[in-house]
């Protein structure tokens, strides 16, 4: 019974989890979520290294963080979750870095898996 007890304590956790972004977006695609979380979880990695860790083209896993930035592709409005930057030896490689809004989102997180 106390099994049962736990899992459905990790379930509800990982639900309410869950529903931060379906709150921000209802549509948000989980692959983007994963970026997100990608990035928090290690600031200043790349594109490239974070198309790694999702086994995703670079193309793709850079449309995705693009939404997540304060402005997406074609001057619209993005989640406001990471910031890029330049690297500090090549202009060409840009570093994801979660902005306060996205700091604010892992804290609302992690509230909720403690």
């Amino acid at each position: 019974m106390t099994n049962n007890i736990q899992l459905t304590d990790t379930v509800r956790k990982f639900r309410e989890a869950l529903e931060v972004f379906h709150k921000l977006d209802a549509e948000i695609p989980i692959q983007t979520v994963l970026a997100y979380l990608h990035a928090v979880e290690k600031p200043g990695q790349s594109v490239t290294e974070i198309s790694k860790l999702l086994e995703t083209n670079v193309s793709t896993v850079s449309r995705q963080l693009a939404s997540l930035t304060k402005t997406h592709r074609n001057g619209l409005a993005g989640y406001d979750l990471l910031v890029a930057r330049d690297d500090d030896q090549d202009d060409c490689i840009k570093k994801m870095y979660p902005t306060t809004r996205g700091c604010n989102l892992m804290e609302e997180i992690e509230k909720i898996i403690k």
